[in-house]
């Protein structure tokens, strides 16, 4: 569902993450589409799959790459342009260092269901990442944010920017539910 005759739409998200202060990361789902492929390879960018090399392997190495977006770089447009509304994955923002990243984030590759299965939890989907944040308890947020400082997602329409964070602010006396802190910033 590319968000098409509305440029502004890709623009915005572009000026918005063009104006972080913190590192910025993409997180894309490369069997979403072949072209992510390329479009990787081709980005000039350091990255990294997610995977072992032995699910990777099994996965034909398909499967979450991440792209450490450095500033200025063109890639950041094209990525935006080829994959926003399409679901190709998610924008975080987290320390300087992908190696640290990529530890953090490939612990939340997996979860256990009730009836004991390992299943692999695709978190990378902005789909199944904007209802699973909000059902979290704050134990859950802490863990699944770590030193990540925010994720950003594109709405279920594409037309907006979602930006969740988790407020690692001591907790007050009377504890809210959940520390998620989430934010909508129009795009058109």
């Amino acid at each position: 569902m590319t968000v098409k005759g509305d440029t502004d739409i890709y623009d915005n998200a572009h000026d918005f993450f063009s104006r972080l202060s913190k590192p910025l990361y993409a997180l894309i789902d490369t069997a979403r589409d072949r072209r992510t492929f390329s479009l990787i390879e081709q980005s000039g960018c350091d990255y990294q799959i997610l995977y072992g090399k032995d699910l990777a392997a099994t996965m034909d190495d398909r499967g979450p790459d991440l792209v450490s977006l450095h500033p200025g770089t063109p890639f950041l447009e094209k990525l935006i342009m080829a994959g926003w509304g399409n679901c190709w994955g998610i924008y975080l923002s987290g320390p300087a260092d992908l190696q640290a990243v990529r530890h953090h984030l490939r612990r939340l590759l997996s979860v256990k269901l009730d009836d004991g299965r390992q299943v692999l939890f695709r978190f990378y989907d902005p789909r199944v990442l904007r209802n699973y944040l909000p059902a979290c308890t704050d134990e859950e947020l802490a863990q699944f944010f770590g030193p990540i400082h925010a994720i950003y997602l594109e709405s279920a329409t594409g037309r907006e920017l979602l930006s969740c964070s988790y407020d690692r602010s001591p907790s007050p006396v009377q504890p809210q539910p959940t520390r998620l802190l989430q934010y909508t910033v129009k795009l058109t």
